[in-house]
């Protein structure tokens, strides 16, 4: 995602590299990003509830909130790629030991084996050697983000590319329970390194719904940079 972040800095008009170290996002900026995050998934819990499924709508609700993690990230002047990456690497020692075919996260296991520990760590020496950096890690796409959740689909047999309203709700269902754990996690924290772990593990579980039903990301994300940066740049026209 490396390749979004440096598009939407590019349509900014701003240089691709950072000019300054990675740092936290105030109070009020994390309450609003994050109350627009939940909203989003409130809007698709409704649709739900009502029994009323529209693919294309959970689909432009999870893009957004990608873009909205993405712009976070940016703001704190940190590339996700290698952080992400990390977070694969910690979801692929989790299965291992829940053993099982759900999305759905068992946070106590997480807390038994440590796992948070151990993503806390890489997470530092990223941030030592220079990771967030758009120079020293590989520059992926969304879509190369996306095939790398689809390895760790077959790794483990969970059913995956399922485009169906069933599949919509299931998935949605399981990635709900995810979401309210890491954002009232990441609300909660005092320190960069778990900023980045659960902006990251939210990057995962959103691209956990696009793997799921078998949609590629790139193509509507890349729509709505692109919507979300011309209404920007019109705001920020001088007046005439």
């Amino acid at each position: 995602m490396n390749a979004e972040i440096s598009r939407i800095r590019k349509t900014r008009n701003n240089s691709e590299i950072f000019e300054h170290k990675p740092i936290r996002l105030d109070f009020d900026r994390v309450n609003d990003l994050t109350y627009q995050l939940n909203a989003n998934f409130g809007e698709l819990y409704m649709m739900v509830r009502s029994n009323d499924i529209n693919i294309d709508e959970f689909v432009k609700r999870f893009t957004m909130n990608l873009y909205i993690v993405l712009n976070m990230f940016d703001e704190m002047g940190v590339y996700p790629d290698y952080f992400f990456d990390e977070i694969v690497k910690m979801n692929i020692e989790y299965k291992k030991l829940a053993n099982d075919q759900s999305i759905r996260g068992n946070y106590q296991l997480f807390k038994n084996v440590n796992l948070s520990a151990r993503v806390s760590e890489a997470i530092k020496k990223g941030l030592e050697k220079g990771y967030y950096r758009i120079q020293s890690y590989p520059k992926k796409d969304v879509n190369e983000n996306f095939l790398e959740i689809v390895g760790f689909f077959e790794s483990f047999n969970i059913p995956y590319n399922i485009n169906t309203k069933e599949q919509c709700v299931k998935v949605f269902s399981a990635l709900e329970h995810n979401h309210v754990s890491i954002i009232e996690s990441f609300i909660n924290d005092d320190d960069i390194v778990d900023d980045i772990e659960y902006l990251s593990r939210l990057l995962f579980e959103y691209m956990t719904f696009f793997v799921s039903m078998g949609i590629y990301p790139k193509e509507h994300l890349d729509k709505y940079i692109e919507s979300i940066e011309t209404i920007h740049d019109e705001e920020n026209k001088p007046q005439k």
